[in-house]
C-alpha cells in the first residue's frame, strides 16, 4: 500500500481527480475510490507524514498479526464511508491519516496486551501512552477544527476526523475479533483456526 501511495503521488492532479474519495463519484458507481481515497494526498508533505506513519506502524501491527492489520484496513475503509456520508461536512477526502489512526490504536492495544501478560509495566504504559495520544489527537481536531498536524500544509482541505474516528472504532473492532473465540477447543486451550494461521503466517 505504501509503495502504491508513493506511486500515485507522482502521477500528479491527474491521479487525485481520478483516484480521491469523491462523494458524488461514489454515489455514481465508481466504487475504487472507498479505497484509492486513502493512497492519494495533496501535498509531498502530507504524503511523507502520512506515509512514515503507515509504514512505521503498520510494520509493527503486521508482524504480530497480519489478520489484524487487514482487520484495521479494510474496517477504517468502510466506517469512513459511513461516517462521511453520515455526517455530509465532505465532498471530497484523501490520505492514510484515517488509516493511521487504527494502526496507532491497534499498536497501542497491542502493547498494553503483552505488557499485562507479560507483567512488564513499562511495555503496557506505552501502550497507554498511545492510546492517550490518539485521544487526544481526536478531541483536539474536534475542539479545534484543525489538524494537530501539517495544518498549514493542506492546500485548503479540512481535517476529516471523521476518518479519524473510523480508524479508532475499525481498531477496537479488530481487537474484539481477535479475541472471540471461534476456533476449535482441545481441553481448555482455544485453537486459533487453520484459515487465520495462514492469514497470520502470509508472506
Amino acid at each position: 500500500m505504501g509503495s502504491v501511495a508513493l506511486g500515485i503521488h507522482f502521477f500528479g492532479e491527474t491521479a487525485f481527480a481520478a483516484l480521491c474519495w469523491k462523494q458524488a463519484c461514489v454515489g455514481a458507481g465508481e466504487g475504487w475510490r472507498l479505497m484509492t481515497g486513502h493512497l492519494v494526498h495533496v501535498s509531498s508533505s502530507h504524503l511523507v507524514y502520512d506515509l512514515g506513519a503507515f509504514l512505521v506502524l503498520g510494520s509493527f501491527v503486521e508482524v504480530r498479526g497480519r489478520s489484524r492489520f487487514v482487520w484495521i484496513v479494510l474496517g477504517t475503509v468502510v466506517l469512513s464511508f459511513l461516517f462521511l456520508e453520515w455526517n455530509g461536512r465532505f465532498s471530497v477526502y484523501c490520505g492514510l491519516s484515517g488509516i493511521d489512526m487504527g494502526l496507532l490504536v491497534g499498536a497501542a492495544t497491542i502493547l498494553v496486551r503483552d505488557g499485562s501478560k507479560g507483567g512488564d509495566r513499562v511495555l503496557s504504559g506505552l501502550g497507554w501512552l498511545g492510546l492517550f495520544a490518539a485521544l487526544a489527537k481526536i478531541v483536539w481536531e474536534l475542539s479545534r477544527a484543525e489538524a494537530v498536524f501539517l495544518a498549514g500544509e493542506m492546500g485548503g482541505f479540512e481535517v476529516a476526523t471523521e476518518a479519524h474516528l473510523a480508524g479508532a472504532a475499525a481498531a477496537l473492532a479488530a481487537l474484539l475479533l481477535d479475541n472471540i473465540p471461534t476456533g476449535r477447543f482441545k481441553g481448555r486451550q482455544w485453537q486459533r483456526p487453520d484459515r487465520l494461521k495462514r492469514l497470520d503466517n502470509a508472506f
